[in-house]
C-alpha cells in the first residue's frame, strides 16, 4: 500500500481488492509502505478483519487447511 489514508473503510476496501480471486494468483502479499495499519488506534489487519485469534508473523491467512 503506498496511498496514505485515515479513513478506515479506504484502508478496508484497499485490502479487499488485493483479496480478490483470480486463477492466475495464489496468494496475497501487503506491503504497507505508509504505515496505513498504524493510523487506527486498533490496525485493521488481515488477521482482525477475518477473526483469525492466532498471529503467525508471515504465516498465512488465507488457504486450505494443509496449506496453512
Amino acid at each position: 500500500m503506498a496511498r496514505p489514508t485515515m479513513s478506515k473503510v479506504i484502508y478496508t476496501q484497499q485490502l479487499g481488492r488485493g483479496m480478490r480471486t483470480h486463477e492466475s494468483k495464489e496468494f496475497l502479499m501487503i506491503f504497507d509502505f505508509v504505515d496505513n495499519a498504524n493510523m487506527f488506534n486498533c490496525p485493521y489487519s488481515l488477521h482482525r478483519l477475518l477473526n483469525v485469534a492466532e498471529y503467525v508473523p508471515g504465516g498465512m491467512v488465507l488457504g486450505t487447511k494443509h496449506d496453512i
